[in-house]
């Protein structure tokens, strides 16, 4: 067991350009991805304000809406800002679902404001389990069984049932992972099983992703159907720490992240407000600002 600490920027690497960025970790001998994680590179120019609206659906599920609403406060010298501005909004973490706020307002001279389409609200009540993981090798209240002479040790959870299992609270960070970042700190092979509400062919895409993912879907955490039990089946390796984690589906190319949700979740929901400049003489868009807000 061995673990690799590095820290960038540094002198030997800066960053040149702001935008997103995607870090992939490979094995130098087998080419396996090990890891990767989304981060983004911002210029930290202008000021972003956000706050979001909460109304309940009209539909017959009566799940919560989430519609952000930000304020930019422009920069100087920021040349046709009308023109060139773009802004989006993310939820969660999911940065490939990142939506582009069309509902402009530029009638005031030093800022502004940026929202969603009535008609395309975020989901307000996304629900997130949670994991303790803080000793793999002491068995715990949601440990169903854990065998710690393995290497790793291996642990199979209770059953995660669809409308019954606890999610976090509505005063609880939603999707926030907190990995034990210390040079003891011990991995396990961590065995999920999953009870939807409805019966699924058994061809269907249901995936893990959480903090062990950096919520990124991957083959890896691709869910079996195991009709011995009558639940769909699947495994992460994580480290000690405790893990906010959700089942999705994925149909035709896109993820689904609310289908397989307790529709009374009362978790709390976390956005990223970007916005984008079209720089007219570097030609690509620049990421002036980000703003996290819940």
């Amino acid at each position: 067991k061995f673990q690799v600490s590095f820290r960038f920027p540094n002198p030997d690497l800066k960053f040149r350009i702001s935008g997103n960025y995607l870090l992939t970790v490979e094995d130098g001998d087998t080419g396996l991805i090990l890891f990767t994680k989304v981060f983004f590179v911002t210029e930290n120019v202008g000021e972003v304000i956000s706050s979001v609206e909460k109304r309940m659906s009209r539909d017959d599920r009566l799940r919560r809406r989430d519609y952000p609403v930000s304020r930019y406060l422009l920069p100087e010298d920021l040349e046709n800002p009308q023109f060139n501005l773009k802004f989006f909004y993310v939820q969660n973490g999911f940065w490939g679902q990142a939506a582009e706020a069309e509902e402009l307002d530029f009638s005031m001279e030093e800022e502004v404001q940026f929202e969603m389409r009535q008609e395309q609200p975020f989901v307000g009540d996304m629900e997130f389990l949670r994991l303790p993981l803080s000793d793999v090798t002491i068995q715990s209240a949601v440990f169903a069984e854990v065998e710690p002479a393995d290497e790793p040790p291996k642990i199979a959870l209770f059953d995660d049932v669809q409308g019954f299992s606890a999610s976090l609270s509505q005063n609880s960070p939603s999707r926030m992972s907190k990995v034990r970042h210390h040079p003891d700190s011990r991995y396990a092979e961590v065995f999920f099983r999953f009870d939807p509400e409805a019966e699924l062919p058994p061809d269907t895409n249901i995936f893990l992703t959480g903090g062990f993912s950096n919520w990124q879907i991957q083959e890896r955490y691709r869910m079996e159907y195991d009709a011995g039990r009558d639940r769909w089946v699947g495994s992460a390796v994580m480290k000690e720490g405790e893990y906010a984690y959700k089942y999705v589906l994925v149909e035709n190319g896109r993820m689904n992240d609310t289908a397989l949700d307790d529709l009374f979740s009362r978790t709390q929901q976390e956005y990223h407000a970007l916005v984008y400049f079209r720089d007219p003489d570097r030609f690509y868009h620049r990421l002036l600002q980000v703003h996290s807000f819940r």
